[in-house]
């Protein structure tokens, strides 16, 4: 599973770099999506830093291209060159716009097999969910 996002910092670092709240919520969030899906998690801030570092060979990729507020253009573009950068795999979008015009898009011009819209606490438990219905493995 690949989550490409720079929405939530805290997942991008290492728990060691953590402390107080932000590890507990890093931690719960890894500890529950690995134990729930069984799989292997990679996780980076942009399409960029994930391609310099791993594989593109994952069942699953969660990301979150849409800025909470403002033009779109620009994240439908990034959506766009995840889906060629990861042709077999399900993408998740992880967004806070509710818009359902943004939704239907990422669903119907760009693959997407799921459009999220919770919080991160939810997620893991969430996400788990989605990667066992969405995954090959």
């Amino acid at each position: 599973v690949a989550i490409i996002q720079n929405k939530h910092r805290i997942l991008n670092k290492s728990a060691k770099e953590l402390s107080g709240f932000s590890k507990q919520v890093h931690e719960n969030f890894f500890e529950v999506l690995v134990e729930e899906s069984g799989h292997e998690v990679f996780t980076a801030e942009s399409l960029e830093s994930y391609l310099e570092k791993y594989s593109t060979d994952v069942d699953v990729v969660i990301c979150a291209p849409f800025p909470d507020i403002g033009n779109v253009a620009p994240a439908f573009a990034l959506l766009g060159k995840i889906r060629e950068a990861f042709p077999n795999a399900s993408i998740i979008v992880w967004s806070d716009r509710p818009e359902e015009a943004i939704r239907q898009t990422s669903l119907t011009e760009y693959g997407a097999v799921a459009y999220y819209t919770g919080t991160l606490i939810d997620a893991a438990n969430d996400f788990a969910d989605l990667i066992f219905k969405y995954s090959s493995t």
